[in-house]
């Protein structure tokens, strides 16, 4: 079995995409020391039975298969990496060990990173924009974060000291703050409690342009028409996300920042937050150090996602044409897409020919395609942020 376990709990926008990739592909070695990472992308899938109570039936299943892999390991740390526990109750987390991982329950560590509130807000803007989870301006972004308190983080975290003690760490995804200025690295050590190691990271999951998201609100638009939001669209952003920046990029890129008449209403939102933090979990005062520079970052024009801001009428006709062919192409055979997109999200070669799923089992049903995809619940928006 491991020696011992780690759940790197989130959050989002905090490099998760970039950490996860390169444990799941191996991109990092070391002589003395050896991790185990039970996945080909990451863990949230594990969280959905944590988050309901309706679900929780579904934990004894999902997590004692998981500590049957633990237990199959000869040596090493277990590393389960789900930034969407940022939504869990920790208390759940806890007893769900207790339960069902109790070898592994009274000494697993737990360790979460916080981007500070004016990054979060600008960062979660652009995904959520890219994921089609959302149309609207910075400005309406920000009040929608507000009103669902978010990123009131001190609370929160408070919360996690209070269940798991000294066992659980909260760091600052502040560069500088950071072993050698990089999250996974930072992890890592974290992790293996060694430098004596080396890495080559995967970089991932970058912030689009204003110019790239415009463009995701066109294709967002013509699939509208006949769905409603899932996972598959989801899925879509991440992948089109990777092919534009695979791209040369354009001749003119617009980074999303936050406006400069802004700033003052998100420091005075999270003001008292950001000192909380600071008091409680950090030496110095990085969050707060972060709030009160984030004027130097601001623009003087509120970003524009409107398409017609960035396109000629000619231009724009193309893009509609070609984000129309892939929601006729989505409907035109979704399973396969779905696998397709799948893959490209999980990095994994493009199948050749990609085979329709079946039902297993005797009787009824048997050898018909099972259907895979199914509309958003209001809880997966927590994975996409």
């Amino acid at each position: 079995m491991v020696d011992s376990l780690i759940f790197h709990i989130g959050d989002h926008k905090t490099g998760t995409t970039s950490l996860q990739r390169t444990l799941a592909q191996k991109g990092w070695s070391c002589d003395s020391k050896s991790l185990f990472y039970p996945s080909e992308f990451n863990h949230n899938p594990l969280v959905a039975c944590l988050r309901k109570p309706e679900l929780f039936e579904f934990r004894q299943k999902r997590f004692s298969g998981l500590c049957k892999k633990m237990d199959k390991v000869k040596t090493g740390v277990g590393v389960i990496s789900a930034e969407a526990l940022e939504s869990v109750a920790p208390a759940v987390l806890k007893e769900t060990l207790q339960n069902y991982m109790p070898e592994y329950a009274a000494e697993a560590r737990f360790i979460a990173y916080v981007r500070p509130h004016a990054d979060r807000i600008v960062s979660s803007w652009a995904e959520q924009v890219k994921l089609g989870l959302f149309s609207g301006s910075l400005e309406e972004f920000h009040e929608r974060f507000r009103a669902q308190g978010r990123l009131y983080y001190h609370g929160r975290f408070m919360e996690w000291r209070r269940v798991f003690g000294d066992r659980f760490t909260l760091r600052p995804m502040i560069r500088n703050q950071l072993y050698k200025d990089s999250v996974v690295q930072d992890f890592l050590h974290f992790a293996l409690k060694t430098d004596d190691f080396s890495v080559q990271e995967v970089k991932s999951n970058e912030s689009m342009s204003l110019e790239d998201m415009s463009l995701m609100t066109v294709l967002y638009k013509a699939y509208r028409t006949r769905h409603k939001h899932s996972k598959l669209q989801a899925k879509i952003g991440r992948t089109m996300n990777q092919i534009l920046s695979g791209l040369p990029p354009c001749s003119s890129t617009t980074k999303p920042r936050m406006t400069k008449t802004l700033i003052p209403d998100v420091i005075a939102t999270y003001q008292q937050d950001a000192e909380k933090l600071d008091e409680d979990f950090f030496d110095g005062t990085p969050m707060m150090d972060a709030l009160q520079a984030a004027p130097k970052k601001a623009v003087n024009t509120s970003a524009s996602i409107t398409p017609e801001d960035y396109f000629t009428p000619d231009a724009l006709r193309a893009v509609q044409a070609l984000a129309q062919l892939v929601t006729n192409l989505v409907d035109a055979n979704k399973e396969s897409m779905q696998e397709y997109f799948h893959d490209q999200v999980a990095k994994k070669p493009v199948r050749a020919n990609p085979k329709k799923r079946m039902h297993k089992g005797k009787g009824k049903g048997r050898g018909k395609t099972r259907k895979t995809g199914k509309p958003f619940d209001v809880n997966d928006l927590l994975d996409l942020i």
